[in-house]
């Protein structure tokens, strides 16, 4: 199908929202980075705010924590409380392009139904101008954690109904494949190893497989219950939000990288708290199968709850979850490290 025959393109969507219309503007064009999904950002750190400049041809941008801006589109069309209609100009491999002839149009129209009733009808159209990919772009902005929970976002912002804050079906799959990634990783490096590889240490001062492994347990048990009985008992503080140091793919990182040496303290290290590896093996996994099933059946709101992290400071409660992850992967490479060594035992 060529762009000139796509008139299907267009994704359409109307929502009604039990408030005045000029509070449904409003909170739209003057208050979108409170409620716009934390994970979509296209900057390498998640946003402090998103910016909409009251005018016709003003620009639409996100503001990271410490200034960096990355524009999203420009302003067509200016008519408050009833229009606003915004250029897209994000294409489909997700990055910013300044060329108009390539930029969709995103439409926000606001028609009052009674003094505490707003009807919006909203409409993301000529997707097709994105040229080469964009049915791909159209499948991403009309799915379930598209525009669907975009505007779900922005109604619970207006209504406070709990149900809208709930992770996204792309967050809940995210982070239970890192999670079920990082332990099918750890047990393909762990599988087979007699009491003797389990227990050799390369060094008096560095950890053995059995060691790593038992500190996993004990770091994945903290990390939920820190998840579940501090951040969650907190109230949500959508403000901490440009606090945040790290995007999602970030923390993995920063969690899993063997780069920077981190000291665990005494209460989490290793001291024998499994006799053999079966038992070590079998706390791992139902550990982890509990966090899954936490991931996969939660209807809190993990991106709204924060709690600090002693070397990668605030976080939300679902890069919490992230972490759990990438930790499980930094101590599989300290794992492989130790069987490397020279004087590992060949049985």
């Amino acid at each position: 199908m060529t762009p000139q025959t796509a008139p299907a393109a267009a994704v359409k969507r109307t929502l009604r929202v039990g408030v005045p219309i000029d509070r449904a503007f409003r909170a739209l064009t003057e208050n979108m980075g409170t409620w716009w999904p934390a994970s979509h950002h296209i900057g390498k750190a998640p946003f402090a705010e998103i910016v909409v400049e009251p005018r016709v041809s003003g620009r639409w941008f996100e503001r990271d924590g410490s200034g960096k801006e990355c524009d999203w589109g420009r302003v067509l069309v200016w008519n408050p409380p009833k229009q606003i209609v915004l250029s897209w100009q994000l294409q489909p491999d997700w990055q910013y392009s300044a060329d108009m002839s390539r930029a969709s149009e995103v439409s926000f129209e606001f028609i009052g139904e009674g003094p505490e009733m707003t009807r919006l009808e909203f409409e993301h159209r000529h997707i097709e101008r994105h040229g080469e990919g964009w049915e791909n772009l159209r499948k991403g902005v009309d799915s379930p954690g598209g525009w669907t929970g975009v505007l779900a976002q922005y109604e619970c912002s207006l209504t406070g109904k709990n149900g809208a804050q709930t992770l996204s079906p792309e967050e809940r799959e995210y982070a239970i494949a890192e999670l079920e990634s990082s332990h099918a990783e750890f047990l393909d490096v762990t599988r087979g190893l007699t009491p003797a590889q389990w227990n050799f240490k390369p060094a008096p001062d560095r950890w053995s497989a059995a060691e790593c492994s038992e500190h996993i347990g004990v770091i994945e048990e903290l990390a939920f219950q820190r998840i579940t009985g501090k951040a969650l008992k907190e109230p949500a503080d959508p403000t901490k939000r440009k606090t945040i140091r790290f995007s999602d793919p970030g923390i993995l990182r920063a969690g899993s990288e063997r780069v920077q040496k981190l000291q665990a303290p005494e209460s989490v290290q290793p001291s024998g708290r499994w006799e053999t590896p079966d038992e070590m093996l079998q706390n791992l996994l139902v550990l982890r199968a509990r966090t899954i099933e936490f991931v996969k059946t939660t209807q809190e709101d993990l991106r709204n709850h924060f709690l600090d992290h002693p070397a990668f400071q605030t976080l939300d409660a679902y890069q919490w979850v992230l972490l759990i992850s990438g930790h499980m992967r930094r101590h599989t490479g300290q794992i492989l490290e130790v069987k490397a060594d020279l004087k590992f035992p060949k049985a």
